[in-house]
């Protein structure tokens, strides 16, 4: 089942499919019925209904259709480094260069993309044996066994948009989706054409990462916030390790903290 890590495609792909399993289909989670209430989408299979920004959809077929698309923080698993605290934020993609070279909106402003929900993924705690890479801040996921704990909170893409309205606008006017992510992109690429690396839109920060390969501009989203907008939550552990990924056994319980 989780087999085959050797992207960050199958990486996100088999930490979908444990949260499908645990949290959407578990008697300890949200207890949907497979194929009835939920349906995962089978990359490459679905492909187009996975790049419109769908891992999981909720209600298939009915008229309360639900797209959900995860996001998981694989290469920033367990401690950092020199603090020894887990991650504290999320990335959202506002802008970044393909293989091809060439600037393309990010995940979190692509207006081709028609997610109802987000659901993230932190790795605050990893199982003992994995070793940090060198130079590395965090610990990079490469199997499904190095998961020791996975904190999800399910958020609405509406009730997040309102939220950052706040922050972008400064003021109780509700502005369009559309407005929103335009404003966004705008914001990213004005730092680019300046150099500027950080930058903040209200109380968030946005980083432009000109080092890495994609040079991407991020909107950096505390965790804290998104805990607070989730209208559901939960953590994943890691209960008996297997090399056997289909053996792994995991317990759900409520993020009530």
């Amino acid at each position: 089942m989780f087999n085959d890590f050797g992207s960050d495609l199958s990486r996100g792909d088999a930490v979908a499919r444990l949260v499908y399993e645990c949290v959407f289909l578990s008697d300890d989670g949200l207890g949907y019925s497979d194929n009835e209430d939920v349906c995962f989408v089978e990359y490459p299979k679905d492909s187009s209904l996975q790049y419109a920004g769908a891992d999981i959809v909720v209600f298939p077929g009915k008229n309360r259709e639900c797209l959900v698309e995860v996001k998981s923080a694989v290469d920033s698993a367990g401690p950092r480094a020199k603090s020894g605290l887990p991650l504290g934020t999320f990335a959202h993609e506002l802008l970044y260069r393909n293989d091809k070279r060439e600037l393309k909106p990010g995940w979190f402003v692509d207006t081709r993309k028609r997610s109802d929900v987000y659901l993230y993924c932190w790795i605050p705690v990893v199982r003992r044996e994995l070793q940090r890479e060198p130079g590395v801040p965090y610990y990079r996921i490469r199997e499904i066994g190095d998961i020791g704990v996975l904190e999800v909170a399910i958020v609405e893409v509406r009730r997040l948009l309102e939220h950052i309205d706040r922050e972008l606008f400064g003021e109780e006017t509700e502005h369009s989706e559309a407005v929103i992510k335009d404003a966004l992109l705008t914001k990213a690429k004005q730092m680019r054409t300046s150099g500027c690396q950080s930058n903040r839109i209200g109380k968030f920060r946005v980083i432009f990462s000109k080092s890495l390969k994609e040079e991407p501009v991020n909107l950096l989203i505390p965790k804290k916030d998104l805990r607070e907008l989730a209208f559901r939550a939960f953590k994943i552990k890691q209960m008996t390790y297997s090399s056997d990924p289909a053996r792994i056994e995991w317990a759900v319980t409520r993020w009530d903290d």
